[in-house]
């Protein structure tokens, strides 16, 4: 495992890095991610 992949993929969602591998995840995962992270806040404030 790489030492700054979490920190990578981070940087990755916060900047919507639309191409390319980053922290280990490709484009579509890195979209299901921030959907997820979507989904989970709208929840926690429902």
């Amino acid at each position: 495992m790489c030492p700054v992949q979490s920190a990578c993929l981070r940087f990755a969602l916060t900047t919507n890095q639309a191409y390319g591998i980053w922290g280990g995840t490709t484009e579509d995962e890195r979209v299901s991610i921030k959907r997820l992270s979507r989904s989970r806040a709208a929840a926690l404030s429902a």
